[in-house]
């Protein structure tokens, strides 16, 4: 209850602060569980470093009302909690990065933001978004993003709504990630007989890197993500600089390091006829890994770079290994997106092999059609495996 109090204190710090726009929902652990918890004395919880914390509040400014959620974990997540936090922040991403023709539904949309809840059985018992505003009511009218809305209304430019996916475990934790977004006209490269909106966020508060796995994350999400951290530390950072507040600044600066998004730097694979130039005859016990008097191979890839950032990485998300796995799609006339991901940290070009990195290691499974291609192309400090080659682990 001390955490509702001390946002409060916070917010009356501010300019043309009138008021709370709802009563704040603070809950820790089982308390986030319930979907709008109050705090009360006899449910009241010291929050600590062993749970998730759910703060969902808003203020009343003469320049406009807030509404927003986020979640945090001030210690160690486990790989559940962290898996479906980063599910809901993939659906959330989804809708802010949504582009869609004008005269499109508010129902017609919530659907993007479960996707993700959906591929592993999970949901949430609430609607999507609200519109809100200006000084006026939290829950504003008409706009309602809900999957089983009785009543459609089309997106009209200038509009303000929420954008909050969700998940709760009964009886152990909450998850709920509310940013408010506005509606806007998109430039796209075509035209068709309507012009693209889409949206703009509004809420500028970074999300809980330490429960999100960026590997689950498409190029897309991630560059997102990237594009709107940027924002905060550009707009909120200033601001939190301007005010003196040097702690603030620090948090926002800690939470917004920029993702690898990995997917970006990939190349497409040679084809066959230049894959195959500069093939050495290399039996697999002969490998010497770049030893001194090594003659093979003539073309390996320097890649050191590249697994390094990719190691930080992993330390900065509590990572222990990497994994790449292979698609096999070569005889589909398309890379694989999984392909270019390994050729990007490898230099492998071919077409079948799993890369795992780990803090210490790493290593590239692949099998006999390929393995004298990878070990051409493979950089010295990568181990080499083949299955069921003796000497080989």
């Amino acid at each position: 209850m001390s955490a509702v109090e001390k946002v409060k204190d916070f917010r009356n710090q501010q300019k043309d602060f009138m008021g709370i726009s709802f009563g704040t929902i603070s809950a820790f652990g089982s308390n986030g569980a319930v979907t709008h918890y109050e705090p009360q004395r006899e449910t009241n919880k010291q929050i600590d470093n062993t749970s998730l914390y759910l703060l969902d509040s808003g203020g009343q400014y003469k320049d406009g009302t807030t509404d927003v959620t986020r979640t945090m974990h001030y210690g160690d997540p486990t790989p559940y909690q962290i898996e479906t936090y980063t599910r809901v922040l993939q659906g959330a991403i989804d809708l802010a990065s949504l582009i869609f023709p004008e005269g499109t539904g508010d129902t017609d949309v919530d659907i993007v933001t479960r996707k993700h809840l959906y591929e592993v059985g999970l949901d949430y018992r609430h609607g999507t978004g609200h519109g809100i505003g200006m000084y006026l009511n939290v829950h504003e009218a008409p706009t309602q993003i809900r999957i089983y809305g009785g009543e459609e209304h089309k997106f009209e430019i200038g509009q303000f709504f929420s954008d909050e996916p969700g998940f709760y475990q009964d009886k152990d934790f909450g998850i709920r990630l509310e940013t408010i977004i506005r509606v806007v006209e998109k430039k796209t490269p075509y035209q068709f007989d309507k012009k693209s909106l889409g949206f703009e966020a509004v809420t500028l508060v970074p999300f809980e890197s330490n429960l999100i796995n960026f590997t689950m994350l498409s190029s897309k999400q991630c560059r997102w993500l990237n594009d709107y951290h940027a924002q905060v530390r550009e707009i909120v950072g200033n601001e939190l600089l301007a005010q003196d507040r040097k702690r603030g600044y620090d948090w926002v600066m800690a939470k917004t390091h920029r993702l690898p998004c990995i997917s970006d730097h990939f190349s497409y694979a040679p084809d066959s006829a230049s894959a195959s130039r500069g093939k050495q005859e290399v039996m697999p016990d002969k490998r010497s890994n770049c030893e001194d008097g090594d003659p093979f191979p003539s073309i390996r890839f320097d890649t050191s770079s590249r697994v390094e950032r990719l190691r930080q990485e992993m330390i900065n998300y509590r990572i222990n290994a990497y994994i790449i796995p292979s698609s096999d799609e070569h005889q589909s006339g398309y890379v694989a997106k999984a392909n270019k991901r390994r050729e990007y940290i490898t230099g492998f070009s071919g077409s079948a092999g799993l890369a795992v990195v780990t803090l210490d290691k790493q290593a590239l499974w692949t099998d006999g059609r390929y393995f004298r291609q990878a070990d051409d192309e493979l950089d010295c400090n990568w181990l080499l495996m083949k299955e069921r080659n003796e000497g080989v682990s």
